[in-house]
């Protein structure tokens, strides 16, 4: 699996840990948009769990590529609503993201 992701002018580190770092928190994963890291929590979860957290991730990077300051708070109801929805369409949907892809390559 790709371990970066690249969003804006920024690439992040996608690193999937076990140490239970993250769910000590409780959460399954983090995007340390300072460092430029994303873990998400891979114990034994399923994948699609692990896909969906990485998909909401990516999210809260793409929020910060945005330059728009949000409330804690807005900001996860907001990723937390499009998480699984984004997650879905793209598993639901993949011969037109493929597509998608070819027509932006």
């Amino acid at each position: 699996m790709t371990r970066q992701v690249k969003v804006g002018h920024r690439v992040y580190e996608i690193a999937f840990v076990t140490n239970g770092d993250i769910e000590a928190d409780g959460h399954w994963g983090e995007c340390d948009k300072r460092r430029g890291i994303i873990r998400v929590a891979s114990n034994g979860r399923p994948r699609d769990a692990q896909a969906e957290t990485l998909v909401h991730e990516i999210l809260h990077a793409l929020i910060e590529d945005t330059g728009r300051e949000w409330d804690d708070d807005e900001e996860e109801l907001i990723v937390s609503r499009l998480s699984p929805r984004l997650t879905a369409f793209v598993r639901d949907n993949a011969t037109l993201v493929g597509e998608l892809l070819q027509m932006l390559a």
